[in-house]
């Protein structure tokens, strides 16, 4: 036997002999300062025949504690039918140095259904004049559960316009109020198999949540869910009264918002702001405006004081965003009360705002016609 296989299988079984401490602890460290952690130990994965799991928040990490690089290799343990993804099988790690790898798992057709432990195992070596000496090994395992009976789920991210959506899909397995992540997408669309059950499904865009929908799903049943993803939202509403100074009138209120857009630029969007008294509309008018609407937020205010003065009741404050002229969201309405004592401030009341108007034109051709007297009288003298 070559020293090359003697090697392998000393690896095996001094990684067998470290499992109990990786399966107490998320780190277990072995002889040299080599160690592997992440939360892959955690995970009790439920799949049908057919079915794979994958996603970057299910991992180990391999570390690199010793003053000397190793070079690592990674094996894995599994029941016939089962395939355990790590990535690169064998590389060179710095000393001090880690690498984290998510870790993939397929169930093939034929696989026999029941509950197993699968395990990933992490052996480093270096050589020297002795040859190629054992550093350390080390393992973490976690539970599989493949069930025979299954349905399909068919997801598709959209934007309010039908358009494809290229968020982030995960689908949880709901058990109680804890959520097991089941399947991941990158590309806004999920196609997956899964048990029977209760689950829920999330389309995100970095760490913003878009969308998600609770489901239940049955024994060869398939269901489609569109999730309706929009990337810009409106946050942070806010309306501040201001008294006068003098005798504890509301004067104006400031509205304050945030406009977040989370993905591509947006042709033209207006800000509209939309306000009721005692549930009635009252008055619309435009914000601000963009052409294009730039990914990002971007904050901003506006001091508001209602055409007919202020009323003892309740004003609620709604801000919208239209594109092209067509509504695309809005925020949850923010109500301002206004209460006995304080409605002398504000506007001039629309009636005394058009009594002014009149006068004010009225004065004006007067003026104009005793001008336009005089000068013709002017005239007639000359």
């Amino acid at each position: 036997m070559t020293r090359i296989h003697r090697l392998r299988i000393v690896g095996w079984r001094l990684a067998l002999a470290l499992l109990s401490a990786a399966m107490i602890a998320p780190t277990a460290l072995a002889e040299g300062g080599f160690a592997i952690s992440g939360n892959f130990y955690r995970q009790v994965l439920e799949l049908p025949q057919g079915a794979s799991f994958s996603s970057p928040d299910v991992s180990v990490v391999v570390f690199n504690n010793s003053e000397r690089p190793v070079e690592v290799t990674m094996q894995a343990q599994a029941p016939d039918g089962v395939t355990l993804d790590v990535g690169e099988a064998e590389f060179t790690l710095e000393a001090g140095g880690e690498r984290e790898m998510p870790v993939g798992i397929t169930v093939a057709e034929d696989a026999v259904p029941g509950e197993y432990d699968v395990m990933v195992i992490a052996e480093a070596h270096h050589a020297d004049d002795e040859g190629i000496q054992v550093a350390g090994a080390s393992a973490q395992k976690a539970k599989l559960i493949i069930t025979g009976d299954a349905g399909r789920l068919q997801v598709r991210c959209l934007s309010p316009s039908g358009d494809p959506v290229p968020a982030i899909v995960k689908l949880y397995r709901l058990e109680g109020t804890e959520r097991h992540e089941r399947a991941h997408s990158n590309t806004g669309e999920m196609d997956v198999r899964l048990t029977p059950g209760d689950y829920v499904v999330v389309a995100l865009v970095g760490d913003e949540k878009l969308a998600e929908e609770p489901f239940s799903i049955g024994v060869n049943e398939t269901k489609q869910i569109d999730l309706q993803a929009r990337t810009v939202y409106v946050e942070g509403v806010g309306v501040v009264p201001t008294y006068a100074s003098q005798g504890g009138k509301i004067s104006h209120a400031r509205l304050v918002y945030t406009i977040n857009n989370l993905s591509r630029a947006f042709p033209k969007t207006d800000i509209k702001l939309s306000v009721s008294y005692q549930g009635e509309p009252v008055e619309e008018m435009v914000l601000s405006s963009y052409d294009p609407l730039e990914k990002g937020r971007m904050g901003s205010n506006y001091t508001y004081i209602p055409a007919d003065g202020w009323r003892v009741g309740s004003y609620l404050f709604e801000v919208a965003v239209y594109v092209e002229g067509t509504l695309y969201t809005s925020a949850e309405p923010v109500e301002l009360l206004v209460q006995k004592g304080e409605a002398a401030g504000g506007g001039l009341p629309t009636w005394l705002i058009v009594v002014v108007a009149v006068v004010v034109l009225a004065a004006i051709a007067v003026a104009a016609l005793l001008i336009a007297r005089r000068r013709k009288s002017q005239a007639e003298r000359e």
